[in-house]
């Protein structure tokens, strides 16, 4: 077959110079150095098809009238002999300039042979500032447009900062080398990675997922990118959701049919330098249809023309021909005037002979300007083009379609089109299928009944759910559809960071990009908030006890005694014996508390007596006169009883002191019965609803009752980060557990509850523990208050901004439409009814005995009363006995003058009675 086009060829060339003229023609040879691998090969037909339609316009009109030798030789393109045999064959054929196909490895022989002999050599291989920045390339053009600048641009606005290059090939070789030393300008941070001939693409994109590549370049050939598409589909991968996005650097991008993948929602960029909707593409395309119809022994199918190489190949041409035309206007010589023929033999420079020819020619090719395939055709000083325009492409609902247009010569150079339609909007929503990771979790989500009869989204219900439904209606409402799947998560997990660094869950889908989005109960916190992005809460909570609900608990025959604390009633009965005595002697030092009474024959002794069988005490004076005291030992606690218990009694304190001990006594009595009245109310109101745990310091503080959090959850996280002593040794009580206190599911830690009798507590968080004590058989409850504040929000992957802000304004829109707390209603209160109990109160959740801490100020008060009691009681005894003690001396003073003056009158009795008698007897 290769002969046989060949051969066609050969004889094609005699034939296409050969056609009747009324006028001299110029000739031009033009050399062309194609591959020598089987056909079809669309540039080396292109090259002697385009000849020959060239010369055919030659003899039909003036437009250009000369005619062009098509010199093909083909060869081994990466071998350099070969590649230096066949230019010497070229030039020493006197080959005006030369074309075609150039391997990189010999572009540097191809330039150095083009610049000593003069000859200029158009290629359509490789851009020559994209693949040799540092080389110039003096008689070398090239009509392939870099790449790089364009990608630049995309780049930056994409805010790409992070990503992954993967490239094959020599061309791409060339390429990621230049890349290298420009994206460190710009503050890239780029994972290089060279694939191989034959090598599986396979473990470089499980690598690059793994290391959160989310965002990867493909610079391989067309066949090889097909390859990637195949693998990136793959469903062990998971690297087909939104949060990706690729970037093909092949022309030929376009041309793969996507229809055949399955590629969810990811982002899938590329560029193609055809514009097949141009008047500049259809003209062409019937005109080279018109030629090779008519004129043509060699059939070159129009399709290759969507394609890059073959449309730059024939653009080559048109500039070989243009530029030949231009030369020949300017009234050079032509190659036909005798000069001396080029020899080439390998090795001898000397024997290279320069064309007069090329240095004007070369100029003339670099001046060209013309509309061809490959839109504007420009070059600069260089020989490399500029003042290209390439179509960005964008994945949309039917494949690759032109989202923008990169124009060097615009000063915006990157431009997005605008759309009318939804479907094919720029918007960073539409046409997208988003992969929604969420966790089976009543009342979140949940298995309809008959979901193995059903499909896709419709196999769920639940809260989560209808909050989706909710989001689509915002978005419908604002632009297209928000079209997604739901997927539950592989592992089971919510997702925590794993010893390797690694995440799991629900946040290591996000992380790694195997989901786009999870709705789920997926709780905020700083060490998720770091990997994934979140939304605005949906759902504010924190964590919680749940417990079984505690039996009713049976009355004993001490219950009245629970509520004070013993230590209580132990204080009350010695306060009682100490009232009880101080009032006993306050009454015996005041002389009010005395009292004269009838009394009886007198007694003998003279003295005071106590009798026992008598409660109260008499006194009997040394005049005769008996007083009583009624606060004998017995009377004063009687006193003292009756006023505790609340009943009156005959006695009554008549002293200061007595009425002073008396009165904080009732003081005392009257917070004490009290404080004793309200808690026994609340006992026996609360006797059935007395919990073992109110706390969390009930529950650090004992060890009879285990208690656990979901393993891989943000309640295990919150204990085992936390700074706060009770939480930190909470942790540390659950780590070091024997009974393994963690549950692997929601699920199995409420049902562990429920059989534990008590003696398990489960830590979770308020929403779950709400739901689940309304569902029978309604025996788990809710202990105390939260421990912490969190709340619930939509988890999407760091890359998708555009979709974290479209979900965090329709949070905001349906929380304030009240449209949250309604669906919170329905999921929560309007499940079961059945189970639905009245809150109980704080205060009746557990009530504690009165202990001495709490009622220690009346004791205070009572020990403070009854020493100024007993003060006032030894004043009154100091100046009672004062008062005694001056009367007897009076009494004393009394008596004595009394005696002395007594004793006077007897002297003066006696001595009258002396005189007298003395007088009576006369001397004889």
């Amino acid at each position: 077959m290769a002969l046989t086009v060949y051969g066609v060829i050969l004889l094609i060339l005699p034939i296409a110079v050969v056609f009747p003229t009324s006028q001299a023609i110029e000739f031009y040879s033009i050399g062309g150095i194609f591959d020598d691998g089987p056909p079809p090969n669309p540039e080396r037909l292109i090259f002697v098809q385009s000849v020959i339609c060239n010369n055919i316009r030659c003899n039909r009109s003036e437009e250009r009238p000369f005619q062009a030798a098509a010199r093909l030789q083909h060869t081994k393109l990466a071998n350099n002999a070969a590649v230096l045999q066949t230019m010497c064959v070229l030039l020493a054929n006197n080959a005006t300039l030369t074309v075609g196909v150039a391997d990189l490895d010999v572009v540097n022989m191809i330039a150095t042979a083009s610049k000593q002999i003069k000859v200029p050599f158009i290629t359509p291989s490789f851009a020559l500032k994209e693949s040799f920045p540092d080389m110039k390339f003096d008689y070398v053009v090239s009509l392939r447009p870099s790449l790089i600048q364009p990608l630049l641009d995309l780049l930056d606005y994409n805010h790409w900062k992070q990503f992954a290059y993967i490239y094959d090939g020599k061309r791409g070789m060339r390429r990621a080398d230049t890349l290298m030393r420009i994206f460190p300008r710009y503050g890239y941070d780029v994972t290089f990675k060279h694939l191989r001939m034959e090598e599986p693409i396979t473990e470089t994109l499980k690598n690059m997922r793994d290391s959160g590549r989310h965002h990867i370049i493909f610079d391989l050939s067309l066949e090889a990118s097909e390859r990637a598409l195949r693998k990136l589909q793959a469903n062990d991968l998971g690297m087909v959701t939104a949060s990706y996005h690729y970037i093909f650097m092949d022309l030929d991008i376009g041309e793969i049919d996507m229809n055949q993948f399955q590629l969810g929602g990811l982002n899938l960029t590329g560029f193609r330098l055809l514009d097949k909707e141009s008047d500049v593409y259809q003209d062409f395309i019937v005109d080279w249809r018109s030629c090779v119809r008519n004129n043509s022994y060699i059939d070159v199918d129009t399709k290759y023309f969507h394609l890059s190489n073959p449309a730059l190949s024939l653009d080559m041409m048109e500039v070989a021909l243009e530029a030949l035309n231009k030369f020949r206007l300017d009234k050079r010589e032509s190659v036909k005037k005798k000069e001396r023929t080029r020899t080439c033999k390998l090795g001898m420079s000397s024997a290279l002979v320069p064309s007069s020819e090329g240095p004007i020619l070369i100029n003339i090719i670099k001046k060209v300007k013309y509309q061809g395939l490959t839109g504007n055709i420009e070059f600069d000083s260089q020989g490399d083009r500029v003042n290209y325009s390439v179509q960005i492409l964008g994945l949309r609902q039917t494949g690759l379609e032109k989202i923008g247009t990169w124009n060097g010569q615009n000063e915006n150079r990157l431009t997005f089109d605008t759309f009318t339609d939804d479907e094919t909007s720029t918007d960073a929503m539409s046409g997208r299928i988003y992969t929604i990771t969420s966790i089976l979790s009543p009342p979140f989500l949940m298995l309809k009944p008959d979901a193995d009869q059903r499909r896709g989204i419709d196999k769920y219900k639940g809260y989560c759910v209808d909050l989706l439904e909710e989001i689509a209606k915002v978005y419908r409402n604002k632009h297209s559809t928000f079209r997604y799947k739901i997927k539950l998560v592989a592992d089971g997990e919510y997702g925590t960071q794993m010893e390797n660094g690694k995440w799991n869950g629900m946040v290591g889908e996000l992380m790694y990009g195997k989901a786009d989005i999870a709705v789920a109960p997926l709780t905020i916190n700083v060490q998720r908030e770091r990997v994934v992005g979140f939304t605005k809460p949906f759902m504010s909570l924190g964590v919680s006890i749940m417990i079984k609900k505690p039996q009713d608990n049976q009355p004993g025959v001490f219950t009245f005694m629970q509520p004070l604390a013993p230590e209580i009633w132990m204080s009350v009965f010695f306060a009682c014996v100490i009232v009880s005595v101080v009032l006993f002697q306050v009454s015996r030092f005041s002389p009010k508390e005395w009292h004269r009474v009838e009394h009886p024959p007198p007694t003998p002794s003279g003295i005071g007596e106590f009798s026992l069988n008598n409660p109260s005490e008499r006194f009997v004076t040394e005049d005769r006169e008996e007083t009583e005291n009624d606060f004998g030992i017995f009377n004063s606690l009687w006193f003292t009883v009756g006023a505790l218990m609340q009943q009156g009694c005959e006695l009554c304190p008549r002293s200061f002191s007595g009425r002073l001990t008396g009165s904080v006594w009732w003081f005392f009595t009257l917070i004490l019965v009290s404080s004793y009245t309200a808690n026994l109310a609340a006992f026996l109101t609360a006797k059935r609803m007395v919990m073992p745990i109110s706390s969390a310091s009930d529950l650090a503080e004992q060890t009879s009752i285990t208690y656990g959090t979901l393993a891989s959850g943000a309640s295990e996280t919150f204990f085992k980060t936390s700074s706060v002593p009770i939480y930190r040794h909470m942790w540390e009580f659950m780590s070091n557990s024997e009974d393994m206190p963690f549950a692997n599911t929601t699920e199995e830690g409420v049902e562990r509850v429920r059989k534990s009798n008590g003696k398990y507590a489960f830590l979770l968080e308020s929403a779950m523990n709400d739901y689940y004590n309304q569902q029978p058989p309604c025996n788990t409850m809710r202990a105390g208050n939260l421990l912490d504040s969190k709340s619930y929000g939509i988890g999407v992957n760091k890359q998708l901004v555009d979709v974290r802000e479209f979900l965090t304004l329709a949070i905001l829109e349906l929380q304030e439409g009240a449209i949250l707390n309604d669906l919170q209603k329905r999921w929560w209160t309007s499940q079961n009814e059945s189970c639905r109990i009245p809150p109980v109160p704080d205060h009746m959740t557990k009530t504690s005995a009165l202990n001495l801490e709490t009622l220690a100020g009346i004791f205070y008060i009572l020990l403070g009363g009854l020493a100024v009691a007993l003060l006032v009681a030894g004043g009154n005894l100091f100046l009672r006995s004062r008062h005694e003690l001056i009367a007897a001396k009076n009494r004393y003073i009394a008596k004595r003058k009394e005696r002395i003056q007594g004793n006077q009158k007897n002297v003066q009795a006696n001595l009258k009675a002396c005189c007298k008698g003395a007088s009576s007897h006369t001397p004889v």
